[in-house]
């Protein structure tokens, strides 16, 4: 009854990043057009004897420069796809993908910021996009700082050291290796963030955008000298590839099942949701073609317009107080309660 609308996606270039990375450079088969912002990432979805699987992937290519479609992916160890993407791919291999998404983008009216951003190994690929296209469409002053085990493993090496050459006014590039001699210089350290914090941003703090992408204690610990320095929380932007699991799945107020009237490509469809299968597993099992990816709460893939009805969150990472306000909901982990619920996405 429910067709998934999977975009084909052929690949006509790999390109060698370093050892472990690749950058695929993808065309949209059959006259479809990927629409996307910069930052964000594409789902791939693998066909497997256990069923589909989906993996997201973020986004190095620039719309604002007309660049054609383009991931970067980094193996990973014991990766289930991301082994076959950098070491089996390529060029005429057929991909499959959902629509682009994530919320690791630029503010409105991006001219009128300064940036910093923090990057750590693959972590520079939706970076690298935002970077092109602030010092292609705007006259802002950019701060990158980044870092990696190595140069060899250093993703997008030339490309940046040519922007930081092109751009010298505006683009501050700084490199952190962990094999420098300068034990000082291998890590973006709390003690070093913190003096750079004071020396250059200072004046501009309040009107200063940040973005970092990276493991998780590397932002969770940047994240916090940043809003003690004065950063404003809302100025403050994590792309998150490995989202942490939850360990314990908190209880909504209400734990009896409802009714979720879902309204998915100009079609309705009603299930019976209860604790602890979430809206989004719900439709999945039932076949629907929701979007979804990091199941976690953290990225927004599942994100739905809530119409009718209450849906209690066990977690939320992504939504700001307003766009609750305004009825976005995460689905992946999200319950109804207390009487029937439609949602539109």
């Amino acid at each position: 009854m429910y067709e998934h609308t999977y975009t084909s996606l052929e690949v006509i270039h790999v390109i060698r990043e370093t050892p472990s990375a690749v950058s695929l450079v993808l065309k949209p088969l059959n006259g479809k057009l990927v629409h996307y912002l910069p930052g964000q990432f594409i789902t791939l979805v693998f066909q497997t004897s256990f069923g589909p699987k989906k993996r997201s992937y973020s986004i190095s290519s620039s719309p604002a420069l007309n660049e054609p479609l383009t991931i970067t992916v980094k193996r990973v160890e014991n990766g289930e796809f991301s082994r076959q993407l950098t070491e089996q791919t390529r060029t005429g291999d057929i991909l499959y993908m959902e629509e682009a998404g994530g919320r690791f983008v630029l503010p409105e009216n991006p001219a009128q910021y300064e940036y910093l951003f923090l990057a750590a190994g693959s972590g520079i690929t939706p970076v690298y996009s935002l970077v092109k296209t602030l010092l292609h469409t705007t006259q802002t002053t950019i701060h990158l700082m980044y870092s990696n085990t190595g140069i060899a493993e250093t993703i997008f090496l030339k490309h940046l050291k040519a922007l930081a050459f092109e751009y010298p006014n505006r683009f501050r590039l700084r490199f952190f290796f962990s094999s420098d001699e300068n034990i000082l210089e291998r890590r973006l350290s709390s003690h070093l963030l913190n003096r750079i914090l004071k020396e250059q941003f200072a004046s501009v703090k309040m009107n200063l955008q940040v973005y970092m992408c990276g493991p998780f204690l590397y932002m969770d610990t940047a994240g916090i000298i940043l809003r003690s320095f004065g950063v404003p929380a809302h100025q403050i932007h994590i792309e998150d590839f490995h989202p942490l699991p939850l360990e314990e799945l908190p209880k909504p107020p209400d734990l009896r099942a409802h009714p979720v009237t879902l309204l998915l490509n100009g079609k309705s469809v009603t299930l019976e949701v209860q604790y602890p299968q979430s809206i989004s597993k719900a439709a999945q099992e039932a076949g629907l073609p929701v979007p979804f990816s990091c199941e976690s709460g953290q990225c927004g893939s599942c994100m739905a317009k809530l119409i009718e009805g209450e849906i209690w969150m066990a977690y939320n990472e992504v939504l700001t107080d307003r766009e609750i306000t305004d009825g976005l909901r995460l689905t992946c982990l999200g319950f109804p309660i207390n009487g029937p619920v439609t949602i539109q996405f």
